[in-house]
């Protein structure tokens, strides 16, 4: 059973983050640079994994991110303040991620690694407990590994519809937004990535 005291507490310090994040927005908007280092190293990580799950290359993903953020610091004119400063970022994001995607396909090299990334970078964590055996704690690992897999097989528009709201945990409106399509359109293509990931995963499951 979940703990509503707990949910209450996680909300508000989310809340608050956000609340931080748009104040460095502002400042960096108005002129004051040093904002920028407060806003690199709030999305910093979260962008190089939504960049890792649709490059499925950890050196694409990484000189994607730096390219954003460069892109981000140019252009923070165009940020209006119309949606979340981390809205804005995720759109930026997601659409120089469609365009990487497109330059390593058309150079037929897309690049196959394991999805245990070192570091901050890390794109999903299994939980685990010191209960836990080490074959169970291998299985969860290696079933964790095919999800990856899975996602990243995914056509962007559908692949990064699941980070931004299961993995990155944004709201349907704030995806859309991102995205630039209607809120129909998110829960239709989410409900289909979500199936094509299943599908995938079915002859792996006992």
């Amino acid at each position: 059973m979940s703990n509503p005291v707990k949910q209450e507490v996680v909300r508000a310090k989310t809340d608050a983050q956000a609340s931080d994040d748009e104040e460095l927005a502002r400042r960096f908007r108005g002129g004051e640079s040093a904002a920028f280092d407060g806003l690199l190293h709030a999305y910093q990580s979260r962008i190089f994994n939504l960049a890792y799950r649709i490059l499925n290359s950890f050196e694409d993903a990484e000189e994607t991110t730096q390219e954003i953020f460069v892109k981000v610091h140019s252009s923070i004119d165009r940020f209006e303040g119309r949606c979340k400063f981390g809205t804005w970022l995720y759109a930026v994001a997601v659409n120089m991620c469609r365009n990487r995607l497109r330059q390593i396909r058309r150079r037929s090299s897309v690049e196959v690694r394991s999805l245990d990334v070192p570091g901050d970078g890390k794109p999903m964590e299994a939980s685990t407990s010191d209960a836990e055996s080490a074959p169970a704690q291998m299985e969860r690992a290696e079933m964790l590994k095919l999800v990856e897999r899975c996602i990243s097989e995914l056509p962007v528009e559908f692949s990064s519809v699941v980070v931004l709201r299961d993995v990155q945990g944004m709201s349907y409106e704030e995806v859309a937004v991102a995205l630039g399509c209607s809120l129909g359109t998110v829960k239709s293509r989410l409900a289909r990535a979500r199936h094509a990931v299943r599908e995938k995963l079915r002859p792996h499951l006992r």
